[in-house]
């Protein structure tokens, strides 16, 4: 059988990997947020990752692999980047490598830069299979954006979101049969924020972040939409975000202006097109997914 072209890399060479991408920041942030969050987190159990990497320190190709258990299988999702401009050997390696469970449905390509679209494109027809792309805006929060962050009004709390809350949050976004099981982890494992009414403790606007460190499913009930809601909670999560020492990031569709309008507002700018790529059995397994249609 032919030698796996990625590697995995050894805990003790992590600091080597982040010192090589701190060079040339911001260039690239996502991958090192993506190993510096990784290497914290070796002693999580439920979420598995790692690191793989073709080539040299500078310029090869690395792959980051996090991993739900997820009835009634495993969940991957994939990060791909290279340090080069040079995307021949990108192409060469997705077309060999073993890492990616190309027949699987459980696995999704995630915040791809665009420029490697093409290529990752390339690697499923070589394989004889689809795919479904969904093009975003990568928007991040430059280090040098001051953001304040007031108080939420009155009659209501903010506080962490617990596991227990994974399966409202799954009601307002049904990815796919075990979401809530995958958002769970999410919340337990990194950080999950909720403004709840003190009343009867209703759930009015909550947002989480994920294994990469960005803000991700901000919503606002539409009982109190166009309050500043969602503005406020962003806010807050990105002040937790930066004490963990990490750069705030979200993806947003960019025909979304009230999303774009809202993180401009903030402080966020474009920094590149992003993609998720998603294998068109994967698709098909979500748009059969009942929840999908409520």
């Amino acid at each position: 059988m032919e030698e796996d072209p990625f590697k995995e890399i050894a805990d003790e060479n992590i600091q080597k990997v982040l010192e090589v991408l701190k060079k040339n920041f911001p260039r690239h942030f996502l991958l090192h947020q993506y190993v510096m969050i990784m290497s914290n987190q070796k002693n999580n159990s439920q979420i598995k990752q790692y690191l793989y990497r073709h080539g040299d320190l500078e310029h090869g190709v690395y792959l980051v692999q996090t991993v739900f258990e997820i009835d009634p299988e495993e969940l991957s999702l994939f990060f791909i980047y290279t340090t080069s401009n040079d995307l021949t050997v990108l192409n060469a390696v997705l077309s060999k490598t073993s890492k990616i469970p190309w027949r699987g449905k459980g696995f999704i390509f995630e915040v791809t830069m665009d420029r490697f679209t093409p290529i990752i494109g390339k690697a499923f027809v070589a394989k004889g299979l689809r795919c479904i792309v969904q093009h975003y805006s990568l928007m991040w929060l430059p280090p040098s954006v001051k953001v304040s962050v007031p108080d939420v009004p009155s009659g209501t709390s903010l506080r962490p979101l617990t596991e227990k809350h994974a399966t409202e949050v799954a009601k307002n976004w049904p990815y796919f049969p075990g979401s809530e099981k995958f958002l769970g982890l999410e919340i337990s494992s990194y950080l999950g924020l909720g403004i709840f009414r003190k009343s009867d403790d209703k759930l009015l606007c909550s947002a989480l972040t994920y294994h990469s460190g960005g803000v991700f499913m901000l919503y606002t009930e539409p009982e109190v939409r166009r309050r500043g809601y969602g503005d406020l909670i962003i806010r807050h999560i990105v002040k937790e975000i930066r004490q963990r020492g990490w750069t705030p990031f979200c993806t947003v569709f960019p025909n979304n202006t009230p999303s774009l309008n809202l993180v401009g507002r903030i402080g966020f700018v474009e920094f590149d097109k992003a993609d998720y790529i998603f294998p068109l059995q994967f698709f098909k397994q979500v748009s059969d997914n009942p929840l999908k249609q409520s």
